[in-house]
Order: structure tokens, then C-alpha cells, then sequence
């Protein structure tokens, strides 16, 4: 009976993977029927590169750099 109920709840998972996979290729082709960006955003690596060379120069350097950045997602920072 374990069987069973094992077999069809693998099978409702599968299903719904199936149908998660199908939602997300209509959604992707409606995105490029209306001529619209379709993934993440370009990542600013070269404005960052620059900003980090024209400050090494310029100040202190990593201080001020995470400054500029701030904490990153899922970082508490520290009390100041």
C-alpha cells in the first residue's frame, strides 16, 4: 500500500514538473512575440571594473569600495 502511495505522489511531481516546464515555454514565447527581454539582466561587471580603478587610485581603496557596494543580500553588516 507504501507502494502505491509513493508511486502517486511520484507521479503527481512528475506531472507537475511537465506542466511547470510547458508554462514557463509559452510564457518565454509570448515574451519574444511581444519583443521583450527574455532572462536575467546584463550584469554591470564593466562599469563596476572601471569605478574599482578610477577609486584604487583615488582613495583608500577597499573601504571605500564597500561603501559604494553596501552588504550583500543575506549579510547583517556590522553595528557602527
Amino acid at each position: 500500500m507504501g507502494c502505491i502511495a509513493f508511486l502517486l505522489l511520484a507521479l503527481s511531481a512528475e506531472m507537475e514538473q511537465t506542466f511547470t516546464a510547458e508554462r514557463a515555454a509559452h510564457a518565454r514565447a509570448v515574451a519574444e512575440a511581444r519583443d521583450r527581454r527574455i532572462g536575467r539582466p546584463p550584469a554591470r561587471r564593466r562599469q563596476l571594473r572601471e569605478h574599482v580603478a578610477g577609486r584604487f587610485a583615488v582613495t583608500a581603496g577597499i573601504a571605500y569600495l564597500g561603501n559604494w557596494l553596501g552588504p550583500g543580500h543575506g549579510h547583517a553588516g556590522r553595528a557602527r
